[in-house]
């Protein structure tokens, strides 16, 4: 590797091989920070500074020898580091200076290439940009009100983009199933410590204070109910006690979401679609008894879920058919980033004269960045159902196939979760920035079906025919070889 390659990648090798260099000055280094800190002759901002420093020195120079760690960080980071602000939290800042460095890293390595080659990314980038063209248009004069401030529309566009780099920075990454199962047995484990505390008496329940506000928002309890599921009921590689505990921690979890909090209903909706989905792909007999069954308890579900919650279900719809009226001025490209709210005073919701939201993600998107934007956010899930589907396909491990049937079931759930809110691409003026803390999890472990996509593609490439054909010795071997790797 030549050119910036070789300058991005050498420091890194060069610091590898002499640790003494740079770890005993860097432990200095902190140390004296933390002293300076704790002297009390800074602000507390300005000693966060100090101490964070040093750390984000080191930070970078573990993630120059092995990047994967910078998408498993974000999921410490999201579910248990509480400072900074609601919308400056831990999980923007941190995913935000990844994405930075991600990028570098394809231009040191120049591997554009091959993110180029995956097919969801261009429905991703069609988002972002059409998130920039609603951005330039929402500056028009729409209504006779100013639009939202440009650091919140600006902070609109950048969901967008920080969620679709989480999902490219895993596919991109993760060459290896074992980065996969480090992702998914560390949100288990630290995701379980939440759930413990939920359901234990007041000592223990003490636990759940370190998890801050946002991070076990809806994804959080999708995606723990769907692979704690999936690994239970289908990783066969799994000892029976493991097994068992997933399958006991799974009854904490719906106990928490279904007994607890009940009248959330993000909280275990779309869980129960994911576990639905899950046990639907186990056999196709199964699937059409769950229909039928579903075609007669939902009508009755829905009605008292309704009857329940009366008054929050038609205030959505009111506020639904009012924002017609703000879509309906533009709704190819919408009104801009974080711009609808703004205008809704101008048409009031039961006699009020208020800023709203749709509290429904496929709403969001046509408000802001309309009909245009939708399109490309239905084309990303569309392709990742497609590179989940191939992947059932394939010889798998038994960790990596009860993986891609609870990312199925996750898909599905995040499709339905985004009927009930914004719990995807967070709204800036309802979930906010700090949703991003239990947001990213769903397009980190989205990402991992298409770093699986690839690893699978890779594996063939190299036990192709055309190979094995100049050497029949190799190919009489590669069967049974195969089936002891990938559990087939």
């Amino acid at each position: 590797m030549t050119g910036m390659g070789t300058l991005f990648q050498a420091p890194g090798r060069w610091l590898g091989e002499r640790p003494w260099l740079w770890q005993r000055p860097l432990l200095i280094t902190v140390v004296l920070a933390l002293s300076v800190a704790l002297a009390g002759r800074l602000s507390l901002r300005q000693a966060a500074v100090v101490v964070a420093l040093p750390m984000l020195v080191m930070g970078g120079l573990v993630l120059l020898r092995r990047p994967q760690l910078g998408p498993l960080s974000l999921i410490f980071i999201g579910l248990l580091v509480g400072i900074g602000s609601n919308n400056f939290n831990p999980t923007v800042i941190s995913l935000s200076g990844l994405t930075i460095f991600w990028l570098l890293y394809l231009v040191a390595s120049r591997q554009f290439g091959e993110v180029g080659q995956m097919r969801p990314l261009w429905p991703l980038l069609l988002l972002i940009g059409s998130g920039l063209l609603s951005l330039l248009v929402g500056q028009l004069p729409w209504f006779p009100l100013p639009p939202a401030p440009l650091s919140a529309q600006l902070a609109a566009v950048g969901v967008f983009v920080l969620s679709a780099a989480a999902f490219l920075m895993v596919a991109h990454l993760f060459g290896e199933e074992k980065w996969l199962r480090w992702m998914v047995w560390l949100f288990i484990g630290l995701g379980s410590i939440y759930l413990v505390a939920r359901v234990s008496p007041r000592p223990i329940r003490r636990l759940g204070a370190f998890y801050p506000w946002g991070s076990t928002s809806c994804l959080y309890w999708t995606w723990i109910v769907a692979l704690l599921f999936s690994q239970a009921l289908l990783n066969r590689s799994l000892r029976p006690a493991v097994r068992g505990l997933l399958f006991l921690l799974l009854a904490m979890a719906l106990y928490a979401a279904l007994v607890q909090t009940f009248d959330w209903k993000s909280g275990w909706i779309p869980p129960l679609v994911a576990m639905a989905v899950i046990l639907a792909l186990r056999s196709w007999r199964l699937a059409i008894i769950m229909a039928l069954l579903g075609l007669l308890v939902t009508p009755v579900l829905l009605s008292g879920l309704i009857a329940g919650d009366e008054y929050s279900y038609s205030t959505r719809v009111d506020a639904w058919v009012i924002l017609w009226n703000i879509i309906e001025v533009n709704p190819i490209t919408g009104v801009g980033p974080a711009n609808y709210s703004r205008y809704t005073p101008l048409f009031p919701i039961r006699g009020y004269y208020v800023n709203f939201n749709s509290h429904n993600q496929y709403v969001d998107l046509v408000a802001q960045t309309g009909v245009l934007g939708l399109i490309c956010y239905l084309w990303f899930f569309w392709e990742i159902f497609k590179v989940a589907w191939r992947l059932r396909r394939r010889a798998l491990s038994p960790f990596a196939r009860a993986y891609v049937e609870g990312a199925l079931g996750g898909w599905a759930a995040m499709v339905v979760a985004g009927f009930l809110g914004d719990w995807i691409l967070p709204y800036v003026y309802n979930v906010g920035l700090v949703g991003m803390r239990s947001s990213v999890l769903g397009w980190l472990f989205l990402g991992g079906l298409l770093a699986l996509d690839r690893m699978t593609a890779h594996q063939e490439q190299t036990t192709s025919p055309v190979e094995d054909a100049r050497t029949p010795w190799r190919a009489a071997l590669a069967t049974p070889q195969s089936v002891r790797e990938f559990g087939g």
